[in-house]
């Protein structure tokens, strides 16, 4: 009868990344992938929305006439 193995929790947050493996699981690659791809595209468009809605002229414009 096969043993289930269970992992702690900083293994189960890094997918089962074994530093000393020669190959890893395809779920650690899934992960890297999406740690170097799909966080900085989230992140972008994040920003890109928060900066769409940024007043910083009107706001300049307000601060001028009440200066």
């Amino acid at each position: 009868m096969e043993q289930k193995r269970y992992l702690s929790f900083p293994q189960k947050l890094a997918a089962g990344y074994v530093g000393t493996a020669e190959v890893q699981t395809p779920e650690v690659l899934n992960m890297i992938k999406f740690i170097y791809g799909a966080i900085p595209l989230i992140l972008t468009v994040l920003i890109t929305v928060c900066l769409i809605f940024m007043k910083v002229e009107e706001e300049n414009a307000t601060l001028e006439k009440a200066a």
